[in-house]
């Protein structure tokens, strides 16, 4: 029996009153066309609503979205998040999958398990998909971290994979960065611009600033 929470694999809703970020989704979209793409930035920089942002002008079956908890720190918890969201994908294989799954999800018979999986993948579509697993921070035991390795290695050129975090991860991503599949973005990426900051201040604050008291706010 599954004991997925639906709303860990919904995409979360941009709010309309949001700062347009340019730049930041510039380099969102240039990063885009990589294998692995990671948003490095703090609690309330804005990565989740810049990714949602992006993603909003991709079709929906393209985007497959994972929120994940402390309790992905366990292999079964964190890859039947993975498969669910991907389980339009997995065709006439489906439920042999499901069976296989549960007599391999564990740490002797993991590699075997993430072959099975992304060759299904591949012989039911070669669609562009984004994969988006967000606090992927929280995900810190090595086996898991070394099965979610294997996975983005083995991935095919048209699944995308973007890692939201607080924090520089514990994976080894310099084997993507030699071959260019690697996009980086760092927190220097997530701050306001002047023009966004002054826009920020306008919208949430009732008060009409002049231009002098905005730039006094700037400079603070």
């Amino acid at each position: 029996e599954k004991n997925i929470a639906s709303i860990r694999i919904r995409l979360p809703e941009v709010r309309r009153d949001v700062i347009e970020r340019k730049a930041l989704l510039r380099k969102i979209e240039r990063g885009s066309s990589k294998k692995v793409m990671v948003l490095e930035a703090g609690a309330g920089n804005g990565k989740t609503t810049a990714i949602c942002t992006f993603l909003k002008k991709k079709s929906p079956e393209k985007v497959k979205w994972v929120s994940l908890a402390t309790d992905c720190n366990s292999l079964q918890v964190f890859w039947s998040y993975i498969i669910e969201v991907f389980q339009e994908n997995l065709g006439d294989v489906k439920q042999e999958f499901s069976e296989f799954f549960q007599n391999t999800c564990n740490k002797e018979m993991i590699d075997s398990l993430i072959t099975y999986f992304v060759n299904s993948i591949i012989e039911e579509t070669n669609e562009e998909i984004f994969l988006i697993l967000d606090d992927i921070h929280l995900v810190e035991d090595p086996v898991v971290t070394h099965s979610l390795e294997q996975f983005l290695e083995q991935l095919p050129s048209f699944i995308h994979v973007v890692l939201l975090t607080r924090y520089t991860l514990p994976l080894y991503l310099s084997q993507f960065e030699i071959k260019d599949e690697l996009a980086y973005i760092d927190e220097s990426f997530f701050h306001l611009s002047d023009e966004e900051a002054k826009a920020f201040i306008q919208r949430t604050t009732d008060k009409h600033w002049q231009p002098s008291e905005i730039k006094e706010m700037l400079e603070i």
